[in-house]
């Protein structure tokens, strides 16, 4: 499940720096910093750089992450239905009927 976990984090990584770089939203982001007043400018478009770094570096693994707990979620509330399911068919109530005591 690892491999397929990271598998999928990086194609999604993939289309999310695919997109970025897509010309129109580089020019959004040089709009963005462009209607600040020019005293905050370079602060911003450091502030930019250093958001990017930092997804480059920890991108990929968070996602990873993210991915993990999405799937424990999803077998929890699958075996959770199961559970109900079972109970409200009465399947379990066998089970308890054939306990000694």
């Amino acid at each position: 499940m690892e491999r397929v976990i990271r598998w999928l984090a990086r194609q999604i990584w993939w289309a999310m720096l695919w997109f970025i770089r897509r010309p129109r939203i580089k020019a959004l982001k040089r709009w963005s910093v462009a209607r600040l007043p020019e005293s905050r400018r370079e602060k911003a478009w450091n502030n930019m750089e250093g958001q990017e770094r930092f997804a480059r570096r920890y991108g990929v693994k968070f996602l990873e992450v993210v991915l993990t707990l999405f799937f424990l979620w999803i077998a929890f509330v699958l075996i959770y239905a199961w559970v109900v399911t079972w109970a409200t068919s009465g399947s379990l109530e066998a089970i308890r009927s054939r306990r000694p005591g």
